[in-house]
């Protein structure tokens, strides 16, 4: 796999089919849990996941569109990778719990 990390105007630009195969994600924590800026190309299906920083999966959910999401997960203080899985490509985004 391939990991191809988007500007914010490369994002912006995804809508316009400029980049049909990228994959972005844009993460933040929120109390409670997390928004997440998805770019995948529709139709593929896709997997978001959250480990800790040791390797646990502490989150999973299937991603089949682009958009905005907010998710409800309870994540302790610490450091999370969240990553985005859609066919050959992947992002990979660090989460900061404070």
């Amino acid at each position: 796999m391939e990991q191809l990390i988007l500007t914010e105007a490369q994002a912006n630009a995804f809508g316009q089919n400029t980049f049909p195969e990228i994959v972005g994600l844009v993460i933040n924590h929120t109390p409670g849990g997390f928004l997440a800026e998805i770019y995948i190309h529709d139709g593929i299906e896709s997997l978001l996941s959250v480990y800790g920083i040791t390797g646990q999966l502490k989150f999973k959910r299937k991603i089949l569109s682009s958009g905005s999401y907010e998710f409800s997960v309870d994540l302790k203080k610490g450091v999370y990778v969240a990553t985005l899985t859609s066919g050959k490509n992947w992002a990979a985004r660090r989460i900061i719990v404070q």
